[in-house]
């Protein structure tokens, strides 16, 4: 019982430091970083916020504190979330560019007539672009981005 305590103490004070507001903070400044790649770094950096912001949801104990951040500061929170959508938006089209392509490229794969006439080393290059293709769509990244928006808005946790 008292480990428990103890815990409850430790994440009301972490809450209560102002972390949320933090991460929010550097969610929506990393959009910026100077750097030649931060379009792509961003995202790594995001995707990273978002687990912790799903794990400190899923505590419970956090609920409202994140619910305190969007009525203390309607602004920053909605540009918060305008950064979620934007991102999943532009994760989602990408995802469904690359489902297009790699249907593309098995399809010309099962097509024996048009796979046979390409050369050795294109067909080594469909299937290389296809693989590509298929790890870039696959769950890794969006995933945490989908679970972080569902997250923040389900309305029965927010009410």
């Amino acid at each position: 019982m008292g480990s428990a305590n103890n815990l409850k103490s430790v994440l009301e004070t972490l809450a209560n430091s102002k972390l949320i507001s933090a991460l929010i903070r550097f969610y929506i400044d990393i959009e910026s970083t100077g750097a030649s790649n931060e379009f792509y770094d961003k995202f790594s950096i995001r995707f990273n916020i978002s687990v912790i912001f799903i794990t400190l949801w899923d505590v419970g104990f956090f609920k409202p504190h994140f619910l305190r951040e969007a009525d203390g500061d309607p602004a920053t929170f909605t540009k918060f979330i305008n950064r979620m959508i934007n991102d999943m938006s532009f994760l989602l089209e990408e995802a469904l560019d690359g489902l297009k392509k790699v249907r593309e490229l098995q399809d010309l794969r099962n097509d024996a007539s048009r796979w046979s006439k390409l050369s050795r080393q294109q067909q080594l290059n469909n299937t290389a672009e296809s693989a590509t293709h298929e790890r870039q769509v696959g769950p890794p990244i969006p995933a945490p981005f989908v679970s972080a928006n569902w997250t923040f808005f389900r309305g029965q946790d927010c009410l």
